[in-house]
């Protein structure tokens, strides 16, 4: 069986040639900076093994022992060697792909966290309700709780994103005809969402106090007069602070599972009309949510069954 070395590669190493690859690939920038960090893992492993026809299935042995990551970090570490691996069968740099016939680590779909609960959603609202800075505060920094409200709204009622969120336009919003067009996730084009009456009052009250009649529709409180966009680091953090205010230890990303579970609740687990309100492209996630929400509901069942049993 015939060996390749690292330095086989014409020009470059390993690294530099993932670097090459990443960057005509059809993902989003912060995909191509985890997929460079996690590429590293595989050129040390190789750097410190031959690099041979078995490389691959070895890396993923040496994967499958290391119980500090995640499967899903596993997962990613496997698909950014894979496509490395598969860019260089093309370029016949080796002369077979490797990685055929080699699975990812089997990873399991139910959620391994609880989401924000009734309790906890109770809270928050109050929270909001109340919301208020103190006197000597000025008029412009009192508006910001508007501005506070109307983000989270966008979190509670509509289930977006974050990145949906700091992609908004004024111009996206129809609150007339209770609308907005969404920049979603792996999508090229914006998509028309129904809004709550709910989010409607407090986009609406927020857009007026600011005066807003063009994009973006949250903009920088740093950066005002250049009309930069709120990041999304900075809506992770205003929401972090006030969920850690409550003693709730959650992110926005658990107002998606809050939202869809309550959806299902509500059309008796009718995944179809789940579906028309979640955006998901496919029902298999609606299905995980679906199997807990049941789940639940026999858990009581269960624990009769053997509550005659003594030990």
């Amino acid at each position: 069986m015939t060996d390749y070395s690292i330095t086989s590669l014409p020009q470059q190493d390993i690294y530099s040639f993932a670097e090459n690859c990443f960057s005509w690939l059809d993902i989003k920038e912060e995909s191509k900076k985890e997929y460079l960090n996690k590429i590293k893992y595989f050129v040390d492993f190789v750097k410190l093994n031959w690099f041979d026809m078995n490389s691959f299935v070895w890396y993923k042995n040496y994967l499958k022992q290391k119980k500090d990551l995640s499967v899903s970090t596993k997962n990613i570490m496997l698909t950014t060697a894979r496509i490395i691996l598969k860019e260089m069968t093309k370029l016949r740099l080796i002369p077979v792909d490797i990685t055929a016939n080699i699975r990812s680590f089997k990873q399991d779909r139910k959620h391994k966290r609880f989401w924000i609960n009734d309790k906890e959603m109770e809270e928050l609202l109050t929270y909001l309700q109340e919301l208020q800075l103190p006197k000597w505060h000025s008029k412009y920094d009192n508006k910001k709780v508007d501005r506070v409200k109307a983000l989270f709204s966008l979190f509670i009622f509509q289930w977006l994103r974050q990145i949906e969120v700091v992609r908004l336009d004024v111009e996206d919003i129809d609150l007339k005809n209770r609308v907005m067009f969404v920049h979603g996730k792996w999508r090229d084009d914006k998509e028309r969402v129904n809004l709550h009456p709910y989010c409607v009052e407090f986009l609406e009250k927020y857009i007026n106090r600011f005066q807003l009649r063009s994009w973006p529709l949250f903009f920088s409180i740093s950066y005002r007069e250049s009309n930069e966009r709120m990041t999304t680091r900075s809506v992770r953090r205003l929401v972090k602070n006030i969920l850690e205010d409550l003693w709730i230890d959650k992110s926005t990303h658990w107002f998606r599972h809050y939202f869809t579970t309550k959806l299902l609740e509500e059309f008796k687990g009718d995944v179809m009309k789940t579906k028309k309100y979640t955006r998901h492209q496919s029902v298999e996630m609606l299905m995980v949510y679906n199997d807990e929400i049941e789940t639940e509901k026999t858990l009581p069942d269960f624990y009769n069954t053997f509550n005659k049993l003594k030990m």
